[in-house]
């Protein structure tokens, strides 16, 4: 008799020996191969096991997506494997293989949430679980997070008539902080440690090569904020983002600096602010970000209107567009030294 999918993912799980003594398992197109699981035969990597820490087994997850089918076993890795979830692809790009690291490059790594759901015919979701005060009520959707489908089942609404929904669940990724060491990256000639930040940005996977030192996650997306937007935010001021970019209001408009250039404000917006251009990237990047730009004098760049995220193709769709309106903004980049979507695409 075949084995299931779940209890291939569980036997995995649980490092479960087989009768020849290994961990392979097959079944409901999951197959496990010693540290490796994978979605139909080898042509999707699961998860990798890293090791035992604490008395638990530990793995890294894959987040990346591929098919409804895949995402299914994805759906059961996540509640039989603990451990973190990151994008393998965007880890690849960043010349680290996966089969490459233990636990002693996982620094430090938050756990996944997950809340069980079903999402109605018209788009809204609800909760899916046996706690009386929260099931069938409806789920706000957080500012970060994605709904991962599992399935369809059929349910009674408000006015006692079926209709098919589709099952799933809520994730909110954890962060993982891994260190490693760059000599060992093909093509790099760097010495010492890199540290990298493995995590969730509005639905979107990345891989963030760091310029500082980090010891826990917290401190990693504390040290990717650059020192005007610490100070912005240590004086109240409510700081925008988008991706990598930070917005700090200047509370002047054009009128303001048209008249520090002592010019009309038809002339100054001419000759001085572009429509429609590019914050400044490093490298041949795919991913670009645009806005209204004014670049000062001494080099500082400003923003106002809408931002967007895109590429030759058009809106991403990884970064939601943000609205600057008529202020201008100070735009500062991360700290990062460089980093990796999912897909592998520079960003």
């Amino acid at each position: 008799m075949g084995y299931s999918h779940e209890t291939v993912v569980k036997n995995f799980a649980a490092r479960k020996l087989n009768r020849k003594g290994d961990c392979d398992w097959i079944g409901g197109n999951v197959y496990s191969e010693g540290d490796t699981l994978y979605s139909y035969g080898r042509h999707f990597r699961l998860a990798y096991y890293l090791g035992e820490r604490d008395g638990a087994h530990l793995f890294l997850k894959n987040g990346d997506r591929r098919s409804t089918s895949t995402s299914q076993h994805q759906a059961i890795v996540q509640r039989a494997c603990a451990g973190p979830t990151v994008s393998f692809s965007a880890l690849y790009s960043a010349g680290i293989r996966v089969s490459w690291l233990t636990l002693d490059n996982i620094a430090d790594f938050t756990a996944d949430q997950t809340t069980s759901l079903y999402r109605a015919e018209d788009g809204a979701l609800y909760h899916d679980t046996w706690d009386e005060e929260l099931v069938n009520q409806r789920f706000d959707r957080p500012g970060q997070g994605m709904f991962i489908k599992t399935g369809e089942k059929t349910v009674l609404d408000s006015d006692g008539k079926s209709q098919c929904v589709t099952t799933g669940y809520w994730h909110i990724l954890g962060g993982c902080l891994l260190t490693y060491h760059k000599s060992a990256i093909p093509g790099v000639r760097e010495e010492g440690e890199g540290f990298y930040l493995c995590s969730l940005d509005e639905n979107s996977y990345f891989v963030s090569e760091l310029s500082g030192t980090p010891a826990t996650v917290a401190e990693a997306f504390e040290d990717l904020k650059p020192a005007e937007v610490k100070e912005a935010e240590a004086q109240g001021v409510a700081v925008k983002r988008q991706g990598e970019w930070f917005f700090i209001p200047t509370g002047r408009d054009d009128a303001d600096f048209a008249a520090q250039f002592a010019l009309p404000k038809t002339r100054f917006i001419d000759t001085f602010v572009d429509k429609r251009a590019d914050l400044p990237q490093v490298g041949n990047r795919a991913n670009v970000h645009q806005a209204t730009l004014l670049t000062l004098p001494n080099g500082q760049v400003l923003a106002r209107g809408l931002v967007t995220h895109r590429n030759t193709w058009g809106l991403t769709g990884e970064h939601k567009s943000v609205r600057l309106g008529s202020e201008w903004h100070i735009a500062v980049k991360n700290t990062e030294r460089q980093s990796w979507s999912r897909g592998g695409r520079m960003d």
